[in-house]
């Protein structure tokens, strides 16, 4: 989990994850960026690549057109956006 912008802290069930034989780990993102930024940047760039490739499809709520992006920073703020925005440039689906 990266962050809590879709609105509820997610919460784990122990059992499965003793059940399933596996484990969660949190950390601040922050932390790592000020004293390890080059760390950061190999990790966003391996997202990056994954994404590029379509291992990873995150999922979009609400896809806005480039003019909204007013009106999606407001409900971002907000906390209406449950999920993923999207700002869509020149029309590009």
């Amino acid at each position: 989990m990266i962050g809590f912008v879709g609105g509820d802290i997610p919460s784990v069930k122990a059992n499965y994850l003793l059940v399933k034989n596996i484990s969660v780990s949190g950390l601040q993102w922050s932390d790592y960026r000020e004293r390890a930024p080059e760390r950061v940047a190999e990790a966003q760039a391996e997202i990056f690549r994954l994404w590029k490739s379509g291992a990873l499809k995150p999922p979009v709520t609400k896809a806005f057109a480039f003019e909204e992006l007013p009106t999606a920073l407001d409900l971002i703020g907000q906390g209406r956006i449950a999920g993923k925005a999207a700002i869509l440039i020149k029309g590009e689906p």
